[in-house]
């Protein structure tokens, strides 16, 4: 009675589950031959039990036949996967066995058995575990299918393949062992099974009905918009297309609801199909269980199959000795089959390495005759390539002869360009020596001009005249009158100040005692100014220094112009001489310059800083002289009233003469305080006078910054120029053996480049 076929939950449980053989660590199967496999508790009675297992797609079928014959097999011992013999079996009857044995055969027994229960349990444990993972994937697949078809994604495909497995379980009916499976089939399952049948067809028929509704709105929209612009007259064509358009639409549609109505009908007739395939499978899964029902209850046929066991032991262990004479023949046959194997490929070998050898004998005498022909046709060729040459060599020479002449000729006419270009030249070379005394000229004026500021600076300490050049500009003009007002002006304050002083002497005599406290004042005041004016002095000395330097400073500067002069006429000079030694004394002055020109824009930094320091410092003094001075006058007009408030009060006024103090009053005080405050005024002028000249001087230095910028931008443009002319100068040299006449006409055009006055636009400025 045969049982239908049964799905594991995995190839992993297929492939170790239900190792049920009395061989450990092996399972003996042979797919499509029927190969039996043991099982470790014999029958008794009819049972089902999946032992005999053929793999056709992945599927394990379970027959009661195959279960019989090896139910009553005895145990064996393993066999390794080396061993390329089985083991022998080797019977002995009972009569003959002693009590030693068989008490060594049962601890062997029972360890076989214990082993085996062992091997069992895990495996039962790695089914279930590996069911209830394939359960949780199953569930997860289903649901990401459910999200795809929501969205509107593409079906990936039904899942009828991989439905989820039974749980299966051994379970022992009156010592009888028998596999269930938990998930067998019932009602529900047929009803589940039409549920998700309809719903994939009813996913199916909803994307099919989206898309004929979508099509349909297209058609609405296009009625639409061919009813508001019918009764436009221009567009003819486009009318007549939109209807077009519309029709083969509509057409469309029709076809889409016949094919729909086809598919349902047909989704319909498959669905009864597989429910009625169903219904039967259930009507036979019931009819083989109650069979197997029926056969648990009978009691004598059980003992039938033990003895039907026992024959069947018998037999196999003759088939089994049977076996082993078998495979040692074959193993005799192998043996002798390699040998002649050996033998055979030995002599196919020798065949092969004849053929090569006459192949390469073959291959090596059509190389010589090929050799041989191409040799012939080689020196055909040659001779014909030397007649051509001979030909081209004479067309040549022609050709060259006529080129020399051309050359001659061209080279005549560059002559006369050339002596040309070098007159103009020597005029723009004169045009920039006197542009260059022109540039001196203004030097030596600035020079000049630097002397004359410092001597106006100096004019309120030593009193000097300046005499007026014909050079100078309105505005230094300007100055220089300003400056002679005010030292007239000074001159007349400088007489009342005078008067003033002589009075106030006058005053000074008639008072006889002064203070003490005044007194100590008075020294303090005096140790404060003391100390400033030694201040005052060293500053003045650090300013001398500084002013030695920097004279120092510009006697290099006009060094290195003069040496840059030289540098240029010893350029000009220069045309066919060693070139290489005046570029190297060239590059070692350009360094030489660089050097000093770094050093000297460091040096102005420092003196124009220091300069500067000066001079806060010189007006940080002088506002603090006047400031002391101040005070010194209030202290005494002071000490003079406090004197006279004292005399009034004790009347000693009667014993001084009255013409001493007959001038001081009030209105000579005031007047006193006017002029004070006039003499504030006019230093705070000629303060003013001294910034404006300090401006002036920080913008002649500005102009000086310029020019040497300037300076160096024309000896950048002259090393661009020499580098120019060295890489025309080379590549001159190299294109001359190829194309004389072009590199002569760039060697003029960089000529002019180098030497017109539109490259030399240095001096611009002037």
């Amino acid at each position: 009675m045969s049982i239908p076929s049964t799905r594991l939950a995995n190839s992993d449980a297929a492939k170790d589950g239900l190792k049920v053989s009395d061989k450990p660590n092996k399972v003996i199967r042979k797919s499509l031959s029927g190969a039996a496999v043991k099982s470790k508790i014999p029958k008794q009675g009819k049972s089902i039990i999946p032992v005999a297992c053929k793999e056709t797609n992945n599927e394990v079928s379970v027959t009661s036949e195959n279960a019989e014959e090896k139910l009553s097999a005895p145990p064996s011992r393993p066999v390794s996967k080396s061993q390329e013999k089985p083991p022998t079996v080797i019977i002995r009857p009972r009569a003959n066995i002693s009590a030693g044995s068989e008490n060594n055969e049962k601890r062997v027994l029972e360890n076989k058995f214990n082993q085996k229960k062992n091997r069992y349990v895990t495996l039962a444990r790695d089914i279930e575990d590996k069911q209830k993972l394939s359960i949780t994937s199953f569930k997860e697949l289903y649901r990401l299918r459910e999200k795809i078809l929501s969205l509107g994604g593409k079906d990936p495909g039904h899942l009828d393949d991989l439905n989820p497995l039974g749980t299966w379980f051994v379970n022992i009916k009156n010592g009888n062992r028998v596999l269930e499976n938990v998930g067998s089939t019932d009602d529900k399952l047929v009803t589940q099974f039409e549920t998700n049948l309809s719903a994939i067809a009813e996913s199916s028929l909803a994307l099919c009905n989206e898309v004929l509704n979508k099509r349909k709105d297209i058609v609405i929209w296009l009625t639409n918009f061919e009813r508001e612009f019918w009764d436009d007259p221009s567009p003819l064509t486009c009318k007549e297309e939109m209807i077009h358009q519309c029709k083969s639409y509509e057409d469309e549609n029709v076809e889409f609801e016949k094919k729909l109505d086809s598919i349902r009908q047909e989704q319909l007739l498959q669905i009864k199909e597989l429910v009625l395939r169903m219904g039967f499978l259930w009507q036979e899964c019931q009819i083989y269980r109650q069979d197997n029902d029926n056969g648990d209850n009978s009691s004598p046929q059980n003992m039938n199959y033990e003895e039907h066991l026992k024959e069947l032991r018998l037999e196999k262990d003759k088939s089994l000795k049977i076996r082993v004479k078998l495979r040692e023949q074959e193993n005799a046959i192998a043996n002798s089959e390699k040998k002649l194997r050996q033998a055979q490929e030995n002599i196919q070998r020798l065949e092969i390495q004849l053929k090569q050898k006459d192949a390469n004998v073959e291959c090596k005498a059509k190389e010589l005759a090929k050799f041989q022909k191409t040799h012939e046709t080689v020196i055909g060729k040659s001779e014909k390539q030397k007649e051509t040459l001979e030909s081209r060599l004479i067309k040549l020479k022609e050709e060259v002869e006529c080129k020399e002449n051309e050359v001659k000729n061209i080279e005549n006419d560059y002559k006369q360009k050339i002596e040309n270009m070098e007159f103009n030249l020597n005029e723009e070379y004169k045009q920039r020596q006197e542009l260059e005394c022109q540039f001196n000229d203004f030097k030596i004026r600035y020079a000049k001009l630097e002397e004359k500021c410092k001597e106006l600076l100096e004019i309120p300490g030593k009193k000097k005249e300046v005499i007026l050049d014909n050079h100078h500009t309105e505005y230094e003009i300007q100055l220089f009158t300003d400056l002679k007002k005010t030292q007239t002006i000074l001159a007349e304050k400088e007489k009342i100040i005078q008067k003033l002083q002589i009075e106030r002497n006058e005053i000074i005599e008639t008072v006889n005692e002064t203070d003490q406290e005044n007194n100590t004042s008075n020294k303090k005041l005096t140790a404060e100014v003391l100390k400033k004016s030694n201040e005052i002095q060293t500053l003045k000395g650090q300013f001398t220094q500084l002013q030695k330097n920097y004279k120092k400073l510009q006697q290099k500067e006009e060094q290195l112009e003069d040496k840059l002069l030289d540098m240029s006429k010893m350029q000009s000079q220069m045309k066919d001489g060693n070139r290489n030694v005046y570029n190297t004394q060239i590059m070692q002055l350009q360094q030489q310059v660089s050097d000093l020109r770094s050093n000297l824009a460091d040096v102005n930094i420092q003196n124009k800083d220091l300069e500067k320091t000066c001079m806060q410092l010189q007006l940080k003094n002088e506002h603090y002289e006047r400031y002391m001075r101040n005070q010194d006058k209030d202290c005494r007009v002071r000490k003079e009233m406090q004197q006279l408030l004292e005399h009034n009060e004790d009347g000693y006024i009667e014993n001084f003469d009255q013409n001493t103090f007959s001038p001081i009053n009030n209105e000579e005080f005031k007047q006193l305080y006017a002029t004070l405050e006039s003499k504030e005024m006019q230093i705070i002028k000629l303060e003013k006078l001294v910034k404006q000249m300090e401006k002036q001087e920080e913008h002649s230095q500005l102009q000086r910054t310029r020019l040497e910028n300037r300076i160096a931008k024309l000896e950048v443009a002259l090393k661009e120029g020499q580098q120019a002319h060295r890489s025309s100068e080379s590549k001159r040299k190299c294109m001359s053996r190829l194309c004389p006449i072009e590199n002569r006409k760039a060697d003029v055009c960089e000529y002019i480049q180098l030497y017109s006055p539109r490259a030399n636009r240095g001096f611009s400025f002037l």
